[in-house]
């Protein structure tokens, strides 16, 4: 992806966080979103146990109210987006 190690990552459906601490850990800046509650815990349990600076949200991604904040959104675990209840949701 070309990426420079200072961008601002955004990770969707994060669960357990394996992709947001990795990232953290080479150094990006990463809030990853999950809405169940057990994995946001367990993902903030192992960014303090490895001293990560990541935001853990707790809620559904169509709450969020980012716009441009980021330089790469992620959805790389379960396919979260497209699995939407309408298609103006996908979008």
């Amino acid at each position: 992806m070309g990426l420079k190690g200072n961008e601002k990552i955004l990770d969707l459906g994060c669960g357990f966080g394996r992709h947001s601490l990795s990232l953290a850990k080479r150094g990006f800046n990463v809030v990853g979103v999950d809405f169940t509650e057990v994995f946001i815990d367990d993902a903030k349990n192992e960014a303090h146990k490895n001293n990560l600076k990541i935001e853990f949200i707790k809620d559904d991604v169509r709450n969020l109210k980012y716009n441009e904040e980021f330089d790469v959104v992620l959805n790389l675990a379960n396919n979260l987006l497209g699995t939407m209840e309408t298609d103006e949701e996908n979008l």
